[in-house]
């Protein structure tokens, strides 16, 4: 898709507009207009941020898709910065669940960042998205803009949730401005010792809502909700094909055998014990196995259809 066609669909929004949107009105410091290339209906949609950091961990890879994937599921706009790490998999989740997503961009349209990303920004718009810079669209990338295209991220969200970040990163600006702006913050639990949970841990300190769902940020925001929706199958199955091989391994094992603690996973599956809890945790994390009792493990109901 060349520069030419992004061009002519970009809608340049100024703040006298009708268009202009209304959350962004009181945003400081003031915005004069806005490039807009996309479906600008969805700016009248319930939307959440989702954000975190660009060297995020299994576990905030994990957390975030599944956090987003319960916000999608119940029609919110899912808005974020295109950066790598945790906003790529919101993005990324929102479209391949079927939902709209918002970017944010920090330099003008014509120069995505990061390159990485030039696909997903394709994506977006063929998806219904919507790409939005207050920058012209020749702007460079120019990494000053960046703390400040924030403001626009929290200004469009209802609340923003923030899944890793680290001690004064870029995802801790954003919160900032959250707060300033009377948003609703959210983050969730982690490790004290991860460098990615510092932000994470300051932010709760200063009152932000420590949320374990996404079902919790929905309450939070008074949003009704559609709860415990029937698992499709191709969710089952791609969750399945994505298995690494110890998580394929012990999946298997479990099918084979109803019940089992991890002592008995390891000895036959032949894999440390170590390596068995870790790779439990994230698998019930992503809602693979339950437990049911005291370190005892079994498939949840709709792997054993």
């Amino acid at each position: 898709m060349g520069d030419e066609i992004i061009e002519k669909n970009i809608y340049e929004i100024l703040y006298t507009d009708e268009k202009f949107p209304e959350y962004l009105k009181c945003v400081k410091p003031q915005i004069k207009r806005i490039f807009a290339y996309g479906n600008l209906s969805i700016l009248q949609k319930k939307s959440v941020a989702v954000i975190g950091s660009r060297n995020c961990s299994d576990y905030g890879r994990k957390i975030a898709k599944e956090m987003t994937e319960v916000l999608v599921d119940n029609n919110i706009v899912i808005v974020s910065g295109m950066a790598l790490g945790i906003d790529t998999i919101a993005h990324e989740t929102c479209i391949a669940r079927g939902g709209k997503t918002i970017a944010v961009l920090g330099s003008g349209l014509k120069n995505i960042f990061p390159k990485e990303n030039t696909n997903l920004f394709h994506k977006i718009i063929e998806s219904g998205g919507l790409i939005i810079s207050e920058y012209s669209l020749d702007e460079p990338v120019q990494m000053k803009n960046f703390p400040k295209r924030n403001r626009i991220i929290s200004g469009l969200s209802d609340g923003v949730l923030v899944v890793e970040a680290s001690y004064r990163s870029g995802t801790s600006i954003t919160a900032k401005y959250a707060r300033s702006q009377g948003k609703t913050i959210f983050c969730v639990p982690n490790s004290i010792g991860n460098k990615n949970s510092y932000g994470s841990i300051e932010l709760a300190k200063s009152g932000a809502k420590m949320v374990t769902s996404g079902y919790e940020i929905l309450l939070e925001l008074g949003i009704k909700f559609c709860k415990g929706k029937k698992c499709r199958k191709q969710d089952v199955d791609n969750k399945i094909n994505n298995m690494d091989a110890n998580t394929r391994a012990i999946f298997q094992c479990l099918k084979e055998n109803e019940c089992l603690d991890c002592e008995q996973i390891s000895c036959k599956t032949d894999i440390d014990t170590i390596v068995v809890n870790q790779t439990l945790t994230y698998m019930e994390l992503d809602e693979i196995v339950e437990n049911i009792k005291i370190n005892k493990y079994k498939l949840c109901d709709k792997y054993c259809e």
